[in-house]
């Protein structure tokens, strides 16, 4: 088993182990854990492909419509393979040149998948070429990857040209089934108090949901604790704290988190701590209890 301190290689093979840390600077498997679906796609939802900004990486669920196969030409001896995917409503060219033709063999009308690259444009047309692409159906994958995806909602990460978004999701998939329980800093009574998941219960959510609902409340308690963590540090460093404020209740602690994820929502404050004493936390117990709930509701947009 491991912890979240554990090294990355330790769950992943190196070669995956490497191109994590290039690309995002993971090293521990806090590190991998901490990186979050961006949103969640579902099998038989197709993404809104004329929505795409150019210029950047993408992943996308589409089924493909149409697949042409032209010969070589003068300034093209290889030939290429043009694949049309769409989304009911748009459509998107994959471009697959010279040896890269054979991948998009498996790539016949009908079939849906996963679709990763960079969004260019050429005549006025969205495409990506030379995309990365899994096919969502149980067979002719691995199983780990068809595990991955089995479900109805698929995890949708921050990924690069060199790790992609299912790279990511079976590294995180590994990690979750050899980590141990994750104890929880938080009592039963503030969890229960705030309708909150356990510590555990949510890292393991905010990957493989079994539901919406259930990555949303995910993201409610990972919010949480990002502001409970700012407001300790806060208190750690205020070098104003004497001997009389040294002892800094639960109930204290827990305003100030509310206070932060009131003003993280209202106001934007995302990466930068706020300093708040504990007095102005006290103080601010009248800024409605209920506020961390509107706060962490509104990241369900």
């Amino acid at each position: 088993m491991i912890t979240l301190d554990s090294k990355v290689s330790e769950v992943v093979g190196g070669r995956t182990a490497t191109g994590l840390e290039k690309a995002f600077g993971m090293q521990t498997v806090r590190d991998l854990l901490s990186h979050y679906p961006r949103r969640l796609a579902e099998r038989g939802e197709l993404t809104p492909l004329h929505l795409l900004p150019l210029d950047e990486e993408v992943t996308v669920v589409a089924e493909v419509q149409a697949v042409q196969t032209y010969g070589p030409r003068r300034h093209n001896k290889d030939g290429r393979l043009e694949v049309i995917v769409g989304d009911g409503r748009s459509t998107l060219q994959l471009v697959f040149f010279g040896r890269g033709q054979w991948r998009g063999r498996e790539l016949q009308p009908g079939v849906r998948g996963l679709f990763s690259g960079k969004v260019g444009i050429f005549r006025d047309r969205r495409q990506l070429v030379h995309p990365e692409f899994l096919i969502l159906r149980g067979d002719g994958l691995d199983d780990l990857t068809a595990d991955d995806y089995a479900g109805q909602l698929i995890p949708v990460y921050p990924a690069t040209q060199q790790v992609r978004s299912w790279v990511i999701a079976n590294a995180v998939k590994q990690a979750l089934v050899m980590l141990d329980e994750l104890p929880d800093p938080l009592e039963p009574e503030v969890r229960a108090r705030r309708g909150l998941l356990g510590t555990d219960a949510a890292v393991r959510a905010i990957h493989r949901p079994e539901s919406r609902e259930q990555w949303y409340a995910a993201r409610k308690r990972l919010a949480w604790d990002e502001a409970l963590g700012v407001q300790l540090r806060v208190l750690a460093d205020d070098e104003t704290l004497g001997n009389d404020d040294a002892a800094v209740n639960d109930d204290v602690l827990e305003t100030c988190t509310l206070a932060y994820l009131h003003i993280r929502q209202n106001y934007g404050v995302l990466d930068r701590c706020i300093r708040m004493d504990v007095h102005t936390c006290e103080q601010q117990g009248a800024l409605d209890r209920g506020a961390g709930d509107d706060a962490t509701a509104g990241d369900q947009r």
